[in-house]
C-alpha cells in the first residue's frame, strides 16, 4: 500500500514539475511577445510621423503637345518616339493601376509624389504633383 502511495506521489510530482515548466515557458513567451509589440509600435509611430504631413496638389505647367497629338496619343517631340517619363530625383514608381481611360501611375518622391494618367496608347494625359506641407505649430 505504501508503495502505491509513493508511486502516486512520484507521478503527481512529475505532473506538477511539467506544469511548472509549462507555466514558466508560457510566461517567458508572453514577455517576449510584449517586448516585440512595443518595439513594433515605436517603429510604426516613428515612420508614420514623416508620412502624416498633409499632401497638397499643385498644377503642372501645360504641355507643348498639340490637341491632335494628344488625340492620337503621340508625344510632343516626335510622332514615332516611345513614351519616356523622367522620374524626379529620389522618385520611384510605387503603384500602377488600370483605369477606364488607361493607366494611373503613382510616383513616390521624398517631397510627396506624382500621379501620372496615361491613355491606352501610353500618352501622358495628366500629371498631378503632390507635395508635403510642413506641420503647422499650434499657437
Amino acid at each position: 500500500m505504501e508503495n502505491a502511495t509513493q508511486t502516486g506521489q512520484v507521478e503527481q510530482s512529475k505532473g506538477i514539475k511539467f506544469l511548472k515548466i509549462g507555466v514558466l515557458v508560457g510566461g517567458v513567451a508572453i514577455l517576449l511577445m510584449s517586448i516585440a509589440l512595443v518595439v513594433m509600435v515605436v517603429q510604426k509611430k516613428s515612420t508614420s510621423q514623416v508620412a502624416s504631413a498633409p499632401l497638397h496638389a499643385q498644377p503642372m505647367a501645360p504641355s507643348s503637345q498639340t490637341p491632335e497629338q494628344a488625340r492620337l496619343g503621340q508625344s510632343p517631340t516626335t510622332q514615332t518616339s516611345p513614351l519616356q517619363i523622367s522620374l524626379p530625383p529620389g522618385g520611384k514608381m510605387a503603384q500602377i493601376a488600370t483605369t477606364p481611360a488607361g493607366l494611373a501611375v503613382w510616383v513616390s518622391t521624398p517631397e510627396g509624389g506624382e500621379m501620372l494618367m496615361l491613355d491606352a496608347r501610353g500618352a501622358l494625359l495628366q500629371r498631378v504633383q503632390f507635395t508635403r506641407e510642413a506641420p503647422h505649430a499650434l499657437p
